[in-house]
């Protein structure tokens, strides 16, 4: 959820963080972000390119490699990440805990756009633990997006101050998305379906209609693949941050970095009944 130095405050059941590095990027920095292009699920898969490290600048690989795939079907979004890492752990066990200070986890940012060159103020942040599958997600309001659309289902009034942004916790006993993890020797995957219902219904497919086309997002990773000083014990003090759109930032909240994510109109001879 967050990384690089921050300072936040509880205000009832929001968050407000406020980011010392997070800052608004210019036309050229967003000119490359990556698209993906995710069908109907009868029809496939979108596949990101592969991760890079996000905290640094240019585009750099991490150790731990991740590929995040996605499609879309009538009942909501189905977004899988599959993740490359020699030492799984996560502290995180129950849902509403803090699984990104805790260990390994796989996140996704993400919310509709009124247009492709528009980054989100409002956006959906769906945070997975490994092992446990641990859920932590929120409704974030950040300064730094230029999109006012609100699209999610569940009301939020976070104040998001200048140069940062305040968040809804997500009620663990309301509807969340269905999440799935499972592992192997140094790997483990996240499967996330989304329902359409967390989102309002100008969003939603109905019918005959298509899910809203333009959405920005990014998928993001933590992982712990470095080794102490003169031992075979990995440190787990020290994350490798890597996500599809690098921020190039210590915090993952820069909107304007976010991807963009298309979903496609399912093919016409396969929505005629």
């Amino acid at each position: 959820m967050l990384s690089g130095q921050h300072k936040r405050q509880a205000v009832g059941k929001c968050w407000l963080f406020f980011l010392v590095t997070g800052k608004a990027l210019d036309i050229q920095q967003q000119q490359h972000i990556p698209e993906l292009s995710a069908p109907h699920c009868d029809e496939g898969w979108g596949a990101t390119r592969p991760y890079y490290i996000t905290d640094v600048p240019g585009h750099l690989l991490p150790v731990e490699q991740a590929v995040t795939r996605v499609c879309w079907n009538a009942s909501g979004l189905v977004i899988d990440t599959n993740n490359s890492d020699m030492d799984i752990w996560q502290s995180c066990q129950e849902c509403g805990c803090q699984n990104f200070n805790d260990g390994d986890v796989a996140e996704v940012f993400l919310a509709p756009v009124s247009s492709s060159s528009r980054s989100p103020s409002w956006y959906y942040e769906l945070d997975v633990g490994a092992i446990s599958g641990a859920f932590w997600g929120g409704v974030v309001h950040n300064s730094l997006g230029d999109d006012a659309l609100y699209s999610s289902s569940f009301p939020c009034s976070a104040t998001a101050p200048p140069g940062g942004f305040g968040s809804c916790e997500l009620n663990c006993s309301a509807l969340l998305p269905a999440v799935q993890v499972a592992r192997g020797q140094s790997w483990w995957t996240r499967s996330l379906q989304i329902p359409w219902a967390m989102f309002l219904e100008d969003y939603r497919p109905s019918g005959s209609a298509e899910p809203w086309p333009v959405w920005r997002a990014n998928f993001y990773r933590y992982s712990y693949p470095f080794k102490l000083p003169n031992s075979s014990d990995f440190d787990r003090n020290r994350a490798e941050l890597s996500g599809w759109s690098p921020t190039h930032d210590a915090s993952f909240h820069v909107p304007a970095h976010f991807g963009l994510l298309r979903l496609l109109p399912r093919a016409l001879a396969q929505a005629v009944v």
